[in-house]
């Protein structure tokens, strides 16, 4: 197992929550950062939803996202945000390629039943990557901040024409 974590603090938390519930024989390493050199060793990733998941979904990891936040932010969220999905990469795909547990939904039993399955049959894990890099490929090859910035002083240029 590795455990990767997006900063120090995150990390800490996330070491202080393992040291809670020891197991026996459990070793893993931990680093701070998505490197693809951690990702890339990996057969299966639970990822929390955002970019973290989009990483994966890039360098081909098959994942399950896992999404929980307070009740009434999700409440909220959930009246501001009109999306069936949660994971970046369901939400570009419009349907569900990788598992997601939200909310009430996010269960120990219910991901390690996931993550199980997904790891006995790498078929599941390998239709997961193909129709994940399906997806990575409609966003285009390097160079979106190039892109996105040249889209931007074309429009503000259109708009001082007009």
């Amino acid at each position: 197992f590795i455990l990767l974590s997006p900063n120090e603090a995150i990390q800490k938390f996330a070491l202080d929550m393992i040291a809670r519930f020891p197991a026996a024989n459990f070793s893993f390493e931990y680093n701070i950062g998505y490197a693809i050199s951690h990702l890339s060793r990996c057969a299966l990733a639970l990822v929390a939803s955002g970019t973290a998941s989009l990483e994966c979904g890039l360098v081909g990891i098959p994942q399950i996202v896992v999404y929980r936040v307070h009740p009434v932010t999700f409440w909220v969220g959930r009246r501001v945000v009109k999306v069936k999905h949660l994971s970046m990469l369901n939400v570009i795909a419009n349907e569900a390629i990788v598992p997601e547990f939200i909310q009430d939904n996010l269960t120990p039993h219910a991901v390690a039943q996931e993550a199980l399955d997904l790891l006995n049959h790498p078929q599941r894990r390998e239709m997961m990557k193909k129709r994940v890099a399906g997806i990575v490929a409609t966003l285009g090859g390097p160079g979106a901040s190039k892109r996105a910035a040249e889209a931007i002083l074309l429009e503000s240029a259109f708009a001082t024409v007009s």
